[in-house]
Parts: C-alpha cells; structure tokens; sequence
C-alpha cells in the first residue's frame, strides 16, 4: 500500500488491485505543488475510487470521472 498526498487535503491511496483519491483538487498548474496528478495515477492498472469529504469545489473536481 502507498499513501501520497496529493495537494490541498487529497491523498491517494494505491494498492496492488485498487486506486482511493480522496477530495481530489485539481488546479490549473502543472506540477506536484499545484494539485498537478499524472495521468498514470488516474488509469492506472484497477478499480479508481473516489471520495469526495464534501462538496465544495476544492475538494471534488468533476474532471477526475471523466
């Protein structure tokens, strides 16, 4: 299992079968201090859950379920 926090209060959880990101927030940068996620984190091979600890914008990004 690896934990990686992911800007802003998000984290990713990733294990050998499955994919957690948690109040993920995307802004308009691109790298790791910007809230910048790798494509190979969002597709990587697995279940990708999301969670969303409320519905405010800087922590749910309707992107990630595209």
């Amino acid at each position: 299992m690896r934990l990686t926090y992911i800007y802003h209060s998000g984290f990713a959880i990733e294990t050998e079968g499955y994919t957690i990101l948690i109040d993920y927030f995307k802004d308009t940068g691109k790298t790791p201090d910007t809230g910048y996620v790798h494509d190979e984190l969002l597709r990587r091979a697995g279940t990708l859950y999301i969670l969303s600890s409320h519905f405010h914008p800087d922590h749910f990004n309707p992107d990630v379920l595209k």
